[in-house]
């Protein structure tokens, strides 16, 4: 198993634990994710991210947003390759989709309920240091680029790719980061011990 996770986060206790299990006890998936909660710089829950659980809803939300969180992955390597490519340097900030639409080639994919992930959100975040329009027209490419590669996107998810895509393009880039908490459905937070 291969356990995701940046540095300058947190993860509960039982995070690697919960996902092995889950792993032995379903050959049939490929990665497991989890919850997310979000923390600034003095580990101050500031919000939370909810994922779908199953392989059908992850796979159907993951052309409109990302479905899971790439620091709770945990990756079955018995599912993949001998020389399977984790990540690419053609969508730098964007990789993490790439290798999440990768995955989805390979088995199922869910979410645990429970909470794995803290994730820090402070201004030296790498992805708040580039261009967000930029960012999102790469992960956009990436989308696109799974659907000649067999993925069936639902009229529902492609809509609201398009739709994403549009709202990018017109509004400014300031604005961005705040449309898409918006868009994605991230909450304030819910009191939660670590």
């Amino acid at each position: 198993f291969i356990a995701r996770f940046d540095a300058d986060d947190l993860m509960s206790k039982d995070r690697l634990e919960k996902q092995i299990n889950f792993l032995k006890q379903n050959s049939d998936v490929v990665v497991i994710g989890g919850q997310c909660v979000l923390i600034d710089e003095n580990d101050k829950i500031i919000g939370e991210k909810k994922f779908p659980l199953k392989d059908n809803e992850i796979k159907e939300s993951g052309f409109y947003l990302m479905s899971l969180q790439a620091g709770s992955m945990m990756i079955n390597r018995k599912k993949l390759p001998e020389n399977f490519t984790y990540y690419s340097t053609k969508y730098r900030f964007a990789e993490d989709h790439e290798l999440l639409f990768k995955l989805f080639q390979y088995g199922k994919v869910a979410n645990l309920p429970d909470v794995l992930l803290f994730y820090r959100q402070h201004e030296s975040n790498s992805i708040k240091q580039v261009n967000s329009k930029s960012v999102f027209r790469s992960i956009c490419a990436i989308r696109f680029n799974t659907i000649k590669r067999g993925y069936k996107p639902t009229i529902k998810s492609f809509t609201l790719c398009l739709l994403q895509l549009i709202i990018v393009n017109f509004i400014p880039e300031k604005l961005i980061p705040m449309v898409f908490a918006i868009l994605r459905g991230t909450t304030q937070p819910l009191q939660i011990s670590k």
